[in-house]
């Protein structure tokens, strides 16, 4: 599958880069695959995961399954252990496992557009307002 960088794909990098995780499976017949998860409230998040998260990568990447989770912390949102989706999230720059200093790509500088889509998927989960003019690094500026 070609990977296209673009304002949508960089917005679904910020959404992986704030609520998403890409790990490497440690055991059982899965062991070494990649799976993708982004989880967030059942009840306040689930709206969010039907009309703009699972959308956006059923559009963009390929169609991925909702998780619902009904145990002692109940979730829901989207994972899945396609390799089609989870190379191509690594082709794109999100970063495989624990989560610590994050380096958003290069690419991403290239193009205001992607840089607004970036911090749009990066900020929409964690129900910050998308500002219509952010610095960056004090040197790009988006209007």
């Amino acid at each position: 599958m070609e990977v296209i960088k673009n304002e949508k794909t960089a917005e679904i990098v910020g959404l992986c880069f704030g609520d998403g995780s890409l790990t490497r499976r440690h055991s059982g017949k899965n062991k070494g695959r990649l799976r993708f998860q982004m989880r967030g409230s059942i009840t306040e998040d689930r709206e969010h995961y039907d009309n703009y998260v699972k959308p956006l990568f059923d559009e963009v990447i390929n169609k991925i399954p909702i998780t619902v989770y009904n145990g002692k912390k109940p979730y829901y949102g989207v994972s899945t252990e396609s390799s089609i989706i989870c190379d191509y999230l690594v082709s794109l720059g999100v970063p495989v496992g624990v989560k610590r200093e994050l380096k958003v790509p290069e690419w991403i500088f290239e193009n205001k557009y992607f840089i607004k889509g970036f911090l749009r998927g990066f900020l929409i989960l964690m129900d910050v307002f998308f500002a219509k003019k952010v610095t960056i690094l004090k040197t790009v500026y988006i209007d």
